[in-house]
């Protein structure tokens, strides 16, 4: 059977002022539904560009994963303190529980993936996925193909 040309799939792009608008307050802690209100869009199209458009899931991964980074210092920074006041407050009657919360809080142990952040590493990283949903043939999997099913996937949620 002969294989399909694939098409060429199309560069990285820089993102627009709308997309901008949406990434920042996605990064704030607002929703979709809210950051698209926010940006005056309909949230089929935030979400799109969340599932499919390369360029904005890296952004945003890269925003996501800055801002925990930060949260994390802060509360890395209360370990010392943690530690003093339950060592003080063990011979008290609760207070050492409060510093054995924000010790708990602070995820001291645990490690956190925010998911690929450049375009290049989004597009395999879903290009690894679709493939493990069989949407490609055991072979059929290349990073043109990956990149042609993400644009044209964007492209039909954009058009509904």
């Amino acid at each position: 059977m002969a294989k399909r040309p694939t098409p060429e799939p199309e560069p990285p792009r820089q993102l627009t002022a709308e997309q901008m608008t949406v990434l920042q307050l996605l990064a704030t802690g607002q929703t979709a539904d809210e950051a698209a209100s926010g940006a005056g869009l309909t949230v089929r199209v935030v979400t799109a560009w969340m599932r499919y458009e390369p360029a904005f899931m890296a952004a945003l991964n890269a925003r996501r994963g800055e801002a925990r980074r930060a949260a994390i210092a802060r509360l890395e920074r209360l370990i010392s303190p943690a530690l003093d006041a339950i060592e003080a407050a063990l011979g008290g009657p609760e207070g050492w529980k409060v510093g054995l919360a924000i010790l708990k809080f602070t995820g001291v142990n645990e490690r956190h993936d925010f998911g690929p952040q450049t375009v290049e590493a989004v597009i395999d990283s879903e290009g690894e996925r679709l493939h493990r949903s069989s949407l490609f043939g055991p072979s059929d999997w290349d990073r043109n193909r990956a990149t042609s099913l993400l644009v044209a996937a964007l492209k039909r949620e954009s058009d509904a």
